[in-house]
């Protein structure tokens, strides 16, 4: 039987916008469950920068897995976490085959994103 589950490493690009920071299609074309997503920030942002994770359309921005955490210092952001979670954020969410996990830059003044350097990794398991 083939495996049911995967998790991948994406880069997080320092850019504003709806989906700026990434905009990841479903790896597998088949709905799945996400289980886990963690962004490692090793390069902090220049200042005060907060992001969103979630899933929905391309280019939206969405705040279904983390909502609002801080990523402008060096560590670990896991939305297993409730304070990474937030307000709307949860520990795990379907990902239906056609949608996407979008990474937003949801707080922080113009340019405060400036120098983040960040992976985001996503664990998810197949319906």
């Amino acid at each position: 039987m083939p495996a049911q589950n995967g998790a991948y490493k994406v880069p997080i690009v320092a850019v504003a916008g709806n989906a700026g920071m990434a905009n990841i299609a479903n790896p597998e074309g088949a709905d799945l469950i996400v289980t886990r997503v963690v962004i490692d920030t090793t390069t902090a942002a220049a200042a005060a920068t907060n992001v969103d994770v979630g899933i929905g359309a391309s280019g939206a921005s969405s705040d279904t897995l983390l909502d609002g955490p801080a990523i402008n210092a060096v560590g670990v952001v896991d939305n297993m976490l409730a304070a990474s979670q937030g307000n709307n954020g949860a520990p795990s969410r379907s990902w239906p085959a056609a949608s996407f996990l979008t990474v937003t830059k949801s707080g922080g003044n113009a340019g405060s994103e400036v120098g983040l350097v960040a992976n985001i990794y996503i664990e998810y398991i197949r319906k």
